[in-house]
C-alpha cells in the first residue's frame, strides 16, 4: 500500500466527515 497515494484519501473522508458533523450541529441549533 503506498500510504502517500491514501494520505489525500484520508484527510478527504475526515474534511466530508467534519462538514458532516458540522451540518447536523446547525440543524440542531437550528431545530431549537
Amino acid at each position: 500500500l503506498n500510504s502517500s497515494s491514501s494520505l489525500p484519501r484520508v484527510l478527504l473522508f475526515l474534511v466530508a466527515l467534519a462538514l458532516l458533523a458540522l451540518g447536523f450541529y446547525v440543524m440542531f441549533l437550528l431545530a431549537k
